[in-house]
């Protein structure tokens, strides 16, 4: 991993087990745990044309390293700050020489 960990994190996957019904439970069960993660807000401001007032908008990235299980519907838990994430989007960007890390958008489930 290239940039410095803000924490420890676990991805939790949905498991479409039947009930004894036959229908599907859909918890979420660890797939891996205790991963170093860089996860922060980022906060990008945009003009509303309309009223001519500056809006922020904010999104929570999140940065792996290279080869961690994440996929887009995943939950991501903060084990540090008890915070948990679903994941919106993934992206592995390539380089020559070396992987770098895996970065994810994130949005905030509970606190």
């Amino acid at each position: 991993m290239y940039v410095v960990a803000t924490c420890l994190a676990s991805v939790l996957r949905r498991q479409e087990t039947p009930d004894a019904y036959g229908d599907p439970t859909g918890q979420y069960t660890p797939v891996a745990t205790g991963i170093p993660a860089a996860i922060m807000e980022a906060g990008n401001t945009v003009q509303d044309y309309s009223s001519q007032t500056p809006r922020t908008i904010r999104s929570i990235d999140g940065q792996f390293p290279a080869g961690t299980d994440v996929r887009v519907n995943d939950r991501v838990s903060d084990d540090t700050h008890g915070v948990v994430y679903v994941v919106m989007n993934v992206t592995l960007n390539r380089a020559p020489g070396h992987q770098p890390d895996l970065q994810v958008t994130l949005k905030k489930v509970t606190s």
